[in-house]
């Protein structure tokens, strides 16, 4: 049996004879090294679950504006009223949320 070489494309020479038109799947027999750096960012945006339906963009503010400056979101509703049991936090700084 003869091997396409145009058919395997980067495919290491040893591992000619695992590629076949039947089956032309490779798998990953490495070690892949483990992940070192550690992100210190954090989004802006704040999802704030188990909010109460009555409760007021003021209250909230109130509430979180010990942690900076902010804004409160209330994603859209099809109904074109508030959405009853979340709203997004959005700080003005991104070190505000790392607090």
């Amino acid at each position: 049996q003869t091997v396409d070489q145009n058919f395997l494309g980067e495919a290491p020479s040893p591992f000619w004879h695992q590629i076949s038109p039947f089956n032309n799947h490779r798998t990953w027999r490495g070690h892949l090294p483990m992940k070192s750096v550690v992100s210190t960012e954090y989004s802006r945006k704040v999802f704030l679950g188990g909010v109460p339906w009555d409760i007021k963009n003021e209250d909230l503010e109130i509430k979180f504006s010990a942690f900076g400056s902010l804004q409160v979101e209330w994603p859209p509703s099809k109904n074109g009223m508030k959405p009853r049991g979340f709203v997004y936090i959005v700080f003005d700084e991104q070190s505000s949320v790392g607090r």
